[in-house]
C-alpha cells in the first residue's frame, strides 16, 4: 500500500510540475518556447535582430568598417593606420551604433535581405552576436554556446546614466570565445575572463575594472585594450602572443620586453599626469626591444627627449609622436627614417 501511493505522488509530481509549491524549472530545461517568452521585449528584439544578421551571413566588421569611412570622399584613402594614430584608430572603430541602429545600418546598405520571423531552433547556431547599448542581464547569452564574437559596448547604460553590473557569470560560460568587446563604464570586473581560453581580441577600454588577475591565462590573446583604472598593469607582459595593445592611462608602463610579436601599440597617460608627475612617461627606452613594432603611437605622453631609442625599430611604417618633443630631434627622426609616417607632421615645424 504505501509503494503504491508512493508510486502515485510521484506519477502526479510530473504530471503537474508547476503546483503551488514545485519550482519553475531553471532556463537550462525550458523548452524553447517557454524560455521566449520569459525574455524581456528588449531581448527579444536583440535576438530578432541577430538572428537576421546571422541568416544573411552578415559581416559586422565590414559594417563597421563602410561606418568608420563613411564620411572618406571618392578618390580619398580610408581611415588606416598609415593615416591616423592607433588610439584615434582604435577609438574611432569602436562599435558604437545602438543594436537598433546598427541593424538598421545593416538594412539600408542592403546587408541584410529581408527580416525574417525567428526561428528559435536557429538561436544555439549563432556565432556572432551584436548587442550595443543593449541590458546588463546577460543569462540569455547561454542559450548561444558556440558563440565565437560578441560586441557588447555600453551595455548597462540607459541614457548616460550608468544602471546594474555586468553579470560576468553568464559571460564566463561563452568557452569558444575569440572576439569581446566590452567597452562599457557599466563594467566593474572580469574575474570570469580566465575561463575564455580561445580570446584572441579583448577591448576593456573605458570601464572600471581595476584587477585583471588571470588574464595572463589568454595566452592565443592578439589584442588588448585596457584602460586606466587597472592596478596590476604587469600581468600583460605574460600576454607573449600579442600584436595589438593599447594601453589608456597607466600610472606605469609594465616590462614589454616579452611581447616579440608585438606589431602596434599605443600609450596614453593618465588625466592625473597633469598635477602629478609620477603619471609621466619620461623615458622610452623600453621600445628599443620591441623590434616588431610597425605602428607606435605615444603622442598623449609627456615624453620631451630624443628619439634615438627608436633606431632599433627598423620595421617601423608609422608613429604619432608627442608634441613635447622639439623640432631637430623630429627632424634627425625623419633623416634617419625617411619611410616612416609621421602621423601628426603637422605639428612640427620642418
Amino acid at each position: 500500500m504505501m509503494y503504491k501511493l508512493m508510486l502515485l505522488n510521484l506519477m502526479l509530481i510530473f504530471q503537474f510540475p508547476w503546483g503551488c509549491n514545485a519550482q519553475k524549472p531553471s532556463s537550462a530545461i525550458l523548452t524553447d518556447e517557454q524560455w521566449w517568452q520569459e525574455l524581456s521585449e528588449e531581448w527579444k528584439q536583440i535576438f530578432v535582430i541577430n538572428y537576421n544578421l546571422y541568416m544573411d551571413d552578415v559581416d559586422i566588421f565590414k559594417i563597421g568598417l563602410e561606418h568608420l569611412n563613411r564620411s572618406v570622399k571618392s578618390g580619398e584613402d580610408s581611415v588606416s593606420l598609415m593615416n591616423t594614430s592607433v588610439s584615434e584608430y582604435h577609438k574611432d572603430s569602436h562599435f558604437k551604433l545602438s543594436y537598433q541602429d546598427f541593424y538598421a545600418r545593416a538594412v539600408r546598405t542592403n546587408h541584410v535581405k529581408v527580416t525574417r520571423e525567428i526561428d528559435l531552433k536557429e538561436i544555439p547556431k549563432i556565432k556572432k552576436f551584436y548587442m550595443v547599448s543593449g541590458p546588463s542581464d546577460l543569462e540569455p547569452l547561454k542559450r548561444m554556446p558556440d558563440l565565437e564574437v560578441l560586441i557588447m559596448n555600453y551595455c548597462g547604460i540607459s541614457n548616460g546614466m550608468i544602471g546594474n553590473h555586468f553579470d560576468c557569470q553568464s559571460i564566463g560560460s561563452l568557452k569558444k570565445l575569440r572576439i569581446l568587446n566590452l567597452v562599457s563604464s557599466s563594467v566593474k570586473n572580469i574575474k570570469c575572463i580566465s575561463s575564455l581560453t580561445e580570446l584572441e581580441e579583448l577591448d576593456i577600454s573605458y570601464t572600471q575594472i581595476e584587477d585583471i588577475k588571470g588574464i595572463e591565462k589568454l595566452d592565443k590573446l592578439k589584442m588588448l585594450s585596457c584602460g586606466s583604472r587597472i592596478k596590476n598593469i604587469s600581468r600583460i607582459s605574460k600576454l607573449k602572443n600579442l600584436e595589438f595593445l593599447k594601453i589608456n592611462g597607466a600610472k606605469h608602463i609594465p616590462d614589454l620586453s616579452a611581447l616579440k610579436n608585438l606589431r602596434s601599440l599605443a600609450i596614453q597617460e593618465n588625466e592625473m599626469s597633469i598635477v602629478d608627475g609620477s603619471y609621466r612617461i619620461n623615458n622610452i627606452e623600453f621600445l628599443s626591444q620591441l623590434q616588431s613594432l610597425e605602428f607606435l603611437d605615444i603622442e598623449m605622453t609627456s615624453y620631451h627627449g630624443d628619439l634615438r631609442e627608436l633606431n632599433n625599430l627598423t620595421k617601423l611604417k608609422a608613429i604619432a609622436i608627442p608634441s613635447s618633443v622639439k623640432d631637430n630631434d623630429v627632424n634627425s627622426f625623419i633623416k634617419s627614417h625617411p619611410e616612416v609616417i609621421i602621423i601628426n607632421a603637422h605639428e612640427f615645424s620642418f
